[in-house]
């Protein structure tokens, strides 16, 4: 009403001076005819004229037999005093032509965007900019923006029941046609997106959808609050509350969502938040997020997420992401892989301080054959925890498994990994973690609760930095890895299910390394042998306190096809009196338990060693065909005990040892045999 009481009071005023200015053109002001040219004789009904709106022309010469107006965009009329709406805004000229005079009457007019409009009650199309103002606002029916809709503080959306979508997407995204919405609210004015129900319940209302806008302008929301949405549609379901899709970039900053009767917000795979912070997510229906691998690093790490968790949909990491750590975890229903299928296609991901992943029963992680990396940047208060998704004893999940090029500097440090290891990719690789081809470093972490080994080795893998962990209760062994890495185990690791390292069979030593005291027995299966067969000298130290069940051969001579290969090495076993080094039989043979034959180095010893047969040993030790003499006499064996032998604690053919200070115990024969 008021802007039409402007338009008549402006007409009249300028009816009013037009016929003054006709009557005598000398008398004549024109700055009294607000759209009036030089030439006089046109004038418009509004000072300033915007899109949309209807502006009406009038001309001083009123006793002419004919008008032809040209508004100047293309469209004409013969009315004396005709009116025009404008749809775009620019500067138009303005012709007037009266009986056909040759020479028409020129109006200069400039038209500016109109204004935006409010209006509480919304469905259909929104095509052009809008303002929703503090208050109520009412969408009655689906409702599709193709423009930007800003909607002030306070404003409060009901939504009725069954609108099944508010979808926010640009006509023609290529084109440069903007579709978003600003909704700004304050702390003091949420603005709220709910049901129109007194008495509303999850599902009430559908989903707002966000497309391909935001290949134009990203849509902000400020302290605003979603609920009651996620209706299901034909009973399929869970719907999402919220959801971007089809390249959709959106920005949620101190919002809430809540009571949706499915996800609370979906993305797919090729959407992703344009930034996601301070809000809450919380008594939804289904997960709170639903997204994908890549795009869950725009999750930052200062939300509040309460409910079932963020589900990972597209499982696959080809991107460089960075995970923060929520107070809900990850859920994984399909095995996380990092790394693409392509080759050379690489993949990064960073797990933060604080970030849990659930797994469900049988998935797992695994990386792939390319060029990746894997973080794990936990911390003492805050550990990264790999978990089963159900609290079930019997629903454990697969565990981690490490393959391929996996970059030399991935780590794990402060992370827990717990019920896990019930199924693998291979039957016979059932552990927490198995590392296949690359390297495995390892700090401040612990594992409990598996079904055979806590950590698994191939022959292709092996150990970098492996310190202060604690590898905890599992069912059957600790670690299970060939003898060379085990020398990558430090010291400060502790085993407190108090499970064993086992060393796979007929394990080879070919380089220099040192065995730590873990403990618990590093448990041969069947024979380890101390030497290289590519005729270098390696050597295996023993550190104080080392515990080992199984038989060890040293220096020996490898019959092949080819005739005899020296294999060259030397055993160093130094114990103390309060840590001896003991040497025990596992049970799984009963032939002697410490051989040193032909290829044995000078530098080897036995000292403050315990060699316990258990009773099921013929022979402790023995030490034959050595090439040396009593000139040059080795091994060293001294102030060590050998006991519970069924025959020879030590024995001795062709060969010249130093044999001194040592003690037998309950063996069946001599307690030295010597061969001349």
């Amino acid at each position: 009403m008021k802007q039409q009481a402007k338009f008549f009071q402006l007409f009249l005023i300028g009816s009013l001076c037009l016929c003054i200015s006709c009557s005598s053109d000398d008398s004549r002001d024109q700055n009294q005819f607000p759209g009036q040219n030089s030439d006089g004789c046109i004038v418009t009904s509004l000072a300033q004229v915007q899109t949309g709106q209807s502006v009406q022309f009038r001309t001083c010469l009123d006793d002419a037999s004919t008008y032809l107006w040209n508004f100047g965009d293309g469209q004409t009329s013969t009315q004396k005093f005709p009116s025009h709406v404008y749809q775009e805004a620019g500067t138009y000229t303005v012709l007037l032509t009266i009986d056909d005079n040759e020479t028409p009457y020129e109006l200069s007019i400039t038209v500016n965007e109109s204004a935006p409009i409010s209006n509480n009650m919304h469905s259909g199309i929104i095509s052009k900019d809008e303002v929703w103002k503090e208050g109520e606002h009412f969408i009655t029916g689906g409702l599709i923006i193709h423009a930007k809709v800003t909607i002030e503080p306070g404003a409060i959306i009901r939504i009725n029941p069954g609108i099944p979508i508010i979808f926010v997407e640009s006509q023609d995204a290529k084109t440069g046609t903007n579709a978003s919405v600003y909704a700004v609210g304050t702390p003091e004015k949420p603005i709220v997106f709910t049901s129109s129900q007194d008495n509303p319940s999850p599902g009430d209302w559908g989903e707002f959808s966000f497309g391909k806008h935001s290949l134009i302008e990203t849509s902000v929301f400020e302290y605003c609050t979603f609920e009651y949405g996620g209706k299901s549609i034909n009973g399929i379901g869970p719907r999402p509350m919220v959801s971007i899709v089809d390249q959709g970039r959106v920005s949620f900053n101190h919002c809430t969502f809540r009571y949706s009767e499915g996800y609370a917000i979906q993305l797919d795979e090729k959407s992703t938040f344009e930034k996601f912070s301070n809000n809450t997510v919380a008594d939804n229906g289904s997960y709170d997020i639903n997204i994908s691998g890549n795009s869950a690093g725009s999750i930052e790490d200062n939300n509040n997420i309460e409910g079932k968790g963020i589900l990972i949909s597209i499982h696959r990491i080809t991107e460089t992401v960075n995970w923060s750590g929520q107070n809900s975890p990850y859920v994984l229903e399909t095995d996380l892989l990092i790394g693409s299928s392509e080759p050379n296609t690489g993949g990064s991901l960073t797990l933060n301080e604080g970030v849990t992943l659930a797994f469900a029963e049988g998935i797992g992680l695994r990386t792939s054959d390319n060029d990746i990396s894997l973080y794990v940047n936990g911390t003492a208060a805050r550990p990264v925890i790999f978990t089963a998704l159900n609290d079930d004893a019997t629903s454990l999940w697969k565990g981690v498994e490490l393959t391929g090029s996996l970059s030399e500097d991935s780590y794990f440090n402060y992370a827990i990994f717990e019920k896990a290891g019930s199924y693998s990719r291979f039957d016979t690789h059932n552990a927490v973690i198995y590392v296949n081809g690359t390297t495995l470093n390892m700090t401040n972490c612990k594992i409990s609760g598996n079904k055979k080994y806590g950590i698994q080795f191939s022959s292709m893998a092996e150990l970098g930095e492996f310190s202060n962990n604690d590898i905890g209760s599992t069912n059957e062994y600790a670690m299970g890895m060939r003898g060379n890495q085990a020398g990558g185990i430090d010291s400060g690791n502790t085993f407190s299910g108090g499970k064993d390292v086992e060393l796979f069979s007929n394990d080879n030593i070919d380089k220099d390394i040192t065995w730590p005291a873990l403990g618990v027995f590093y448990r041969i299966m069947r024979t380890l042998y101390i030497g290289s067969q590519s005729g270098t000298f390696n050597t295996l130290t023993l550190s104080p306190g080392v515990k080992i069940s199984g038989n060890i051969e040293v220096g020996k001579n490898y019959t092949t096809g080819e005739g005899i290969i020296n294999a060259p090495g030397s055993l160093i076993a130094v114990g103390t009196e309060s840590e001896p080094i003991l040497f025990e039989n596992g049970g799984l043979s009963t032939a002697e338990m410490i051989s040193f034959e032909g290829q044995t180095q000078s530098n080897s010893i036995l000292d403050h060693c315990i060699v316990d047969g258990k009773s099921l040993t013929s022979v402790g030790i023995r030490i034959t065909f050595i090439e040396n003499d009593q000139s040059n006499p080795y091994p060293t064996i001294r102030n060590s005990t050998i006991k519970n032998m069924t025959g020879y604690p030590i024995y001795v053919s062709d060969a010249y040892p130093i044999i001194e200070n040592n003690s037998y115990e309950g063996n069946g024969t001599n307690d030295v045999y010597y061969i001349p």
